[in-house]
């Protein structure tokens, strides 16, 4: 059987991308997932990229490796990637989130002195953060 693993990345997002450029990410990422059995979860906050990406482990390095020449991105770093038994993000061939005032909290909780950067987190936190965000995500608004 297949070892699954999540890998997470954070990029900065290149200068000449507008926000058009994200759907067509996440357009192509989804299209793409499916087709190679990968699911996850990808933040977006107009200067940052934090995903996480899982499935069959050499399914990941290689899409690792196709986003890491992406001219869309800059600076990859990779925060982890480990193997796991079971995945996060079953459902989702990829899921976008953004910051709002409905996650705004959750973004605090793992805001620096300077802000938001994803390159301070460590594996652990980035999933946890990513995990928040989606249990946010699918919870009904209330009134």
């Amino acid at each position: 059987m297949p070892q699954l693993s999540t890998l997470i990345y954070c990029s900065r997002v290149s200068p000449d991308l507008h926000i058009g450029g994200v759907y067509d990410i996440l357009e192509q990422s989804s299209r793409y997932n499916t087709e190679h059995d990968i699911t996850g979860m990808m933040l977006f906050n107009s200067r940052y990229f934090l995903q996480a990406i899982e499935g069959q482990y050499s399914a990941i390095v290689d899409l690792s490796k196709k986003i890491q020449l992406d001219a869309r991105h800059r600076h990859f770093a990779m925060l982890g990637h480990q193997r796991v038994v079971l995945r996060t993000w079953a459902n989702w061939s990829m899921n976008l989130v953004t910051p709002n005032p409905a996650n705004r909290s959750i973004f605090e909780e793992y805001d620096t002195p300077d802000g938001f950067d994803p390159y301070r987190l460590r594996f652990n936190q980035a999933h946890a953060m990513l995990l928040k965000l989606a249990k946010q995500t699918l919870m009904p608004a209330s009134s």
